[in-house]
């Protein structure tokens, strides 16, 4: 079951600048590449993911979805994650670029599952050990799988925070759950002059019918308003789920924009006819798609370049944000 990553196994994000000797030589970076997607099905053709290596990211996030398990049976979830480790293509993949994930409802359990799935420890656990998640992780020892990576230098910094929306998750009531929450403020508060924020389901979209934090209204609340008390001007969530790409955009009472980045789904997609979003800006619903944030260091402001690619690595949406020199304490 376990497998091996770029670099031996992930290291936390913080370290990899400091562990790769070619990083080393050239010194700073002139930007930061994070790819993401979501919503793969272990079984189906997987040809996506040449096309991410060629953007030659840091880091591949997986947005949730990662595998399709839907049970109760372990020994079922442990032969899902199985086929997608066999798969070539992912294969090739993972001995390039570093993985970290978090997780839906597919991969958790099953479809909508929340905090009352009856197998989620061992669901954790066959997650952590498929993803090398260290013996000594505190993932490992805490209830939900949420964590974070600092990626770069001092200066130069992005934080890539995984949030669990499903351990807690309740039909309109709690979502993240106290312990979560308690942790989650702590790193808001941690410097990093980029943030990315990965939600498993969509922060901004409103009136869909699917999984979404609109239907966690207090939780919903609480995020926007820790946004404008924290004054988060520099950061961005990227989410999945829906199998679709898009942009959506929610803004805080204290009048911050956030960037909601949708990308899914790596070998899932369908039409987005019928389902609305009040809060869209941009969509792309024709073909596999995967998400890239490319992070131009040394711009004032500080240049971000978010792009949802096909299957072929052409970009099909574009959004570039700009973001404020002087972010890097909260």
């Amino acid at each position: 079951m376990k497998r091996r990553h770029f670099l031996g196994g992930l290291v936390p994000l913080a370290l990899l600048y400091w562990l790769a000797p070619w990083a080393r030589a050239i010194g700073p970076r002139a930007r930061t590449k994070v790819a993401f997607g979501s919503c793969n099905e272990q079984d189906r053709l997987q040809s996506i993911w040449s096309s991410i290596a060629a953007c030659a990211p840091e880091v591949f996030v997986f947005c949730g979805d990662n595998v399709y398990a839907d049970t109760e049976d372990m020994v079922a979830m442990r032969a899902a994650y199985d086929r997608l480790a066999k798969n070539s293509d992912y294969d090739q993949f993972r001995k390039k670029i570093p993985i970290v994930a978090t997780w839906d409802d597919h991969d958790y359990g099953g479809d909508d599952e929340g905090q009352k799935y009856p197998r989620k420890q061992e669901s954790k656990q066959i997650l952590l050990d498929f993803f090398d998640e260290p013996k000594e992780s505190p993932r490992r020892e805490r209830d939900g799988v949420y964590t974070s990576y600092l990626l770069g230098e001092p200066g130069r910094s992005t934080q890539v925070i995984l949030l669990d929306l499903r351990w807690w998750k309740s039909r309109g009531g709690p979502l993240l759950g106290e312990q979560q929450w308690t942790w989650l403020e702590k790193e808001l508060r941690k410097p990093a002059e980029v943030r990315l924020l990965v939600s498993s389901s969509q922060f901004a979209a409103c009136g869909t019918q699917w999984d979404k934090w609109e239907d966690h209204p207090e939780d919903k609340a609480r995020f926007l308003s820790l946004v404008d008390e924290l004054e988060l001007r520099n950061l961005v969530v990227l989410s999945g789920d829906m199998h679709y790409g898009e942009f959506s955009r929610e803004t805080s009472v204290g009048g911050i924009e956030i960037i909601d980045f949708t990308s899914s789904g790596l070998n899932r997609w369908e039409s987005a006819d019928g389902i609305s979003n009040s809060n869209r800006f941009a969509l792309y619903d024709r073909g596999e798609n995967f998400g890239l944030v490319d992070i131009e260091w040394g711009t004032d402001p500080l240049r971000v370049n978010l792009e949802l690619r096909d299957l072929r690595g052409k970009p099909v949406l574009k959004q570039i944000l700009f973001f404020k020199a002087g972010l890097y304490t909260s």
